[in-house]
């Protein structure tokens, strides 16, 4: 595995009740997962599936196997800092006004231009922005269709609506052919679970669908302290590796995955104001501690 970076800011102790925990969560509380298909993969490798429930638990003797199936990945030969821009911002600081309005279309396109040349940026997640003045059923075309255009960092992965599959795997399909570049370069899917402990049927569909054509997926999660997780920031990170342990399971399953991939996002909710608080010192907290555990 490869682990960039970690410090001990768990005890031994602390780890091992937060790893407890974890299995606890996948053995007792369980999973959702409101896909008849999906929970048949799920039967058909042992885990316990209750499909009147739509639910899926994973006894510890199950977890275990599957961990000690897993292959670990060589360190790296040299690890390096990657910086990116992106994800899916609604809003634009003008840089001459020092106005906040909404992204449009014009704002998306000078947004990615910009990071594609600046040097110390390495990729672009998903886009520069969501455009305000396209229909909203069609932004995730046009966020593709901006980033192709203007940029050649990054990948769009996201969807939205299952309607719009079809169309952007045509204009995938287009790209690859134009750019030489395989169509699973081109047509990632990205999405997050509900948390805590669901999938939701929308994505599950979209899932299958980029499954079934041999298409990357990638399922992920992002928790708030307060908010989709416990009030505590060990319970959040006990919560967040059960849901980082169900997604390596997913990505073995369906995918043949055989290491192990871990992610953080565990961060916190201002609980007087509701509000996401991403960038606040506690996920560098959960950051140090999942690289512990990882």
């Amino acid at each position: 595995m490869k682990v960039l970076g970690a410090a001990e800011v768990l005890t031994p102790f602390e780890m091992e009740q937060i790893i407890e925990t974890a299995m606890r969560i996948l053995a007792e509380v369980g999973v959702q997962i409101p896909n008849p298909r999906v929970l048949s993969v799920f039967a058909e490798h042992g885990a316990q599936v209750d499909f009147d429930q739509q639910m899926v638990f994973f006894p510890q003797k199950w977890i275990e196997a599957f961990l000690a199936a897993s292959i670990p990945e060589p360190p790296p030969v040299a690890s390096r800092l990657e910086f990116w821009a992106g994800a899916y911002p609604q809003y634009y600081r003008d840089p001459h006004t020092h106005k906040v309005g909404p992204h449009t279309f014009k704002t998306v396109v000078e947004m990615t231009r910009l990071a594609d040349r600046l040097k110390n940026i390495d990729f672009i997640y998903d886009s520069m922005g969501v455009p305000s003045d396209v229909p909203d059923a069609l932004a995730p075309l046009y966020m593709r269709l901006i980033l192709w255009k203007y940029s050649r960092k990054g990948t769009c992965g996201q969807v939205q609506l299952t309607s719009n599959l079809p169309y952007i795997l045509e204009m995938s399909e287009i790209m690859a052919e134009a750019s030489g570049r395989p169509l699973s370069e081109i047509m990632p899917l990205t999405f997050q679970m509900i948390s805590p402990l669901r999938f939701g049927k929308e994505e599950l569909e979209q899932y299958l669908f980029f499954w079934e054509r041999g298409l990357p997926a990638f399922p992920g999660q992002i928790l708030t302290t307060g908010g989709t997780g416990p009030v505590t920031l060990a319970g959040t990170i006990a919560l967040g590796l059960a849901e980082n342990l169900l997604v390596n399971f997913m990505n073995r399953l369906f995918y043949g995955v055989q290491s192990l991939q871990f992610s953080n996002s565990s961060t916190v909710l201002d609980l007087k104001k509701a509000v996401f608080q991403y960038g606040r010192p506690e996920l560098g907290l959960t950051h140090l501690a999942f690289g512990q555990i990882a």
